[in-house]
């Protein structure tokens, strides 16, 4: 892998700067250096990535790594780069705006009771969970998104307990709802997971 993608080689305490094999459309806004403590999960209650990420550049707003529905990745800022993705938000005595990664699924998430989203469309699929209409994640983005905390739990030191949803962080609570049930897994179910398998062995 070309070291033109780190700070300095894996292992040292730089941050790494790119997400390996992920398509890249860099915001402009924010260049204030962080130290990564956690992540956060979104969806972005929109279509493709490029639309989305065109509608969070005109509103000062971004995700450092969005999951298409096929499951490709894509960056829209520097993992050592803070972006404004969570608003008034605690996790664990951290502040997941300033100092946590946002990961967010291509996803229109929460639905209308008639199984469309709040701009009249339909999604592909809606499936009912807790009494609740939604966009379900696609098995690609579950696997892309696991990926991605695993190998951000082995590259940058992420530990499972601060890998949080938008709608846990948020204050004041009831706040936010994503990713709630555009999931096939709750997030309690998600630490669990990643504390068992841990990150990744060999990160590329």
């Amino acid at each position: 892998m070309s070291a033109s993608l780190h700070s300095k080689d894996i292992g040292t305490s730089e941050v790494v700067r790119l997400f390996p094999y992920a398509l890249t459309s860099f915001s402009p806004m924010f260049r204030t250096p962080m130290r990564p403590k956690g992540v956060v999960i979104h969806y972005t209650a929109g279509g493709s990535a490029i639309s989305s990420m065109n509608h969070l550049r005109e509103n000062e707003l971004g995700y450092h790594l969005l999951i298409e529905r096929n499951g490709r990745i894509w960056q829209q800022y520097s993992l050592d780069s803070q972006c404004n993705h969570a608003g008034k938000s605690l996790w664990n005595d951290h502040y997941p705006n300033r100092d946590f990664y946002a990961v967010a699924i291509c996803n229109y998430g929460k639905l209308l009771p008639n199984g469309k989203t709040i701009y009249g469309s339909t999604p592909q699929k809606a499936v009912l969970r807790s009494d609740e209409m939604w966009e379900p994640a696609t098995p690609s983005q579950e696997g892309s998104l696991i990926y991605i905390c695993r190998w951000l739990m082995s590259v940058q030191g992420i530990s499972h307990k601060n890998i949080c949803g938008h709608n846990e962080c948020a204050l004041p609570v009831g706040r936010k709802t994503d990713p709630g049930g555009s999931l096939s897994f709750s997030m309690d179910q998600l630490r669990d997971y990643l504390s068992q398998v841990g990150g990744l062995e060999h990160p590329i």
